[in-house]
């Protein structure tokens, strides 16, 4: 663990190298590591501070280096580092904070969420944001959303933009680079009104920040999942649940209307003979002739004009059961006086792949024609 007296003995030496013919990026670099050795001090007492004080007093070097060493000292003197323990940091106008050429990495077509965000994180930890606060993972994310929705021309499922935000957060708190500034909880709206030494620190000399015009990013913030309770989190399971079990999932779209709102797959007329698509039911109003079974346990294929009477062979209860699945749902069968009873699609699709018991004539079938 570094002591007080450790960092006045390294001030030394750190006095005679800023004095010597050494290259000054060498210098800096001296001057910064022992920045960070100030700030990392477990304790610091009145007789620790005054040590410090009356060093740095004594200390010959040039400003540009004194002042990296000073600051450390009066932050961790006042317990005011730049990481704050719970506390989070807010910057919400990033299309102000970018730099040309980050705007110009953002804007190549094709890249990944990942490469994106990538780039957004290495500025953010040069501008000293270790801890984001929801706001600033919400405007970081809309962008990337931004330039996925240009290059793909989709809408990517909410459940995936939430994955998005946990890995920016994840990325930017996992930075090990120090800083040696007294970073901001809440960053002004402009990088104009930023700490001199923190616009240095945070922008190349010829890669100063530049302001874009994104149209209607404020619309995209209100598609981003903050938190795992989300209500675009829930909706967009319940949906997708619905759609996996058939019927009208929540909302009211089924699958085939889902999937087209999000560019997807349109919705196709329905076919009783075709295969049943997951989510597809038989329209309420619709028997098809074959899917009719008069009361008695009759059935007849279209076309067909014999029927088979199910009168009593072994297992035959137990289909004409089956067959009048939709119990209360009658329809009057063409040509036929008894009531009809109709299936939905689900029953339909069981019943063409059921296989012709033993017992009944080749010339009927329970397959369509």
């Amino acid at each position: 663990m570094v002591s007080v007296g450790d960092i006045i003995g390294e001030l030394a030496d750190v006095q005679g190298i800023c004095q010597s013919k050494v290259a000054h990026a060498s210098k800096l670099g001296m001057c910064k590591t022992l920045a960070l050795k100030v700030q990392k001090l477990d304790k610091v007492t009145s007789s620790n501070v005054l040590q410090l004080v009356t060093s740095m007093e004594a200390c010959v070097m040039d400003d540009a280096y004194k002042s990296i060493i000073q600051t450390a000292i009066d932050a961790r003197v006042a317990g005011n580092v730049a990481k704050k323990g719970n506390g989070t940091q807010e910057l919400v106008n990033i299309l102000c904070f970018l730099s040309e050429l980050d705007w110009q990495k953002l804007g190549q077509p094709n890249l990944s969420a990942e490469e994106r965000r990538a780039i957004i994180v290495n500025r953010y930890i040069k501008l000293g944001i270790r801890n984001p606060s929801e706001q600033t993972g919400k405007w970081v994310i809309s962008l990337v959303l931004h330039f996925y929705k240009r290059d793909t021309g989709a809408w990517p499922l909410y459940s995936t933009i939430y994955q998005w935000l946990l890995a920016f957060k994840r990325e930017i708190g996992q930075s090990k680079l120090p800083y040696l500034h007294d970073a901001p909880e809440i960053y002004p709206n402009s990088p104009a009104d930023l700490p001199m030494d923190m616009l240095v620190d945070g922008y190349e000399v010829d890669d100063g920040p530049v302001t874009k015009a994104v149209p209607a990013f404020d619309k995209y913030g209100d598609h981003i999942p903050l938190r795992s309770n989300s209500l675009l989190l829930i909706r967009e399971q319940q949906r997708l649940h619905g759609a996996a079990k058939g019927g009208m999932p929540y909302g009211g779209f089924n699958q085939h209307q889902f999937m087209s709102m999000r560019g997807g797959a349109k919705q196709e007329p329905y076919d009783p003979y075709g295969p049943i698509a997951a989510g597809q039911r038989q329209p309420a109003n619709a028997c098809p002739a074959f899917a009719q079974f008069p009361a008695g346990g009759q059935f007849a294929w279209p076309g067909d004009t014999a029927s088979a009477h199910l009168d009593g062979g072994a297992g035959a209860p137990a289909l004409a059961s089956a067959a009048h699945g939709g119990a209360g749902d009658t329809a009057s069968a063409p040509g036929s006086a008894p009531a009809c009873q109709r299936m939905d699609a689900i029953q339909i699709q069981a019943l063409r792949f059921r296989p012709t018991p033993a017992w009944m004539p080749s010339s009927l079938s329970l397959r369509p024609p």
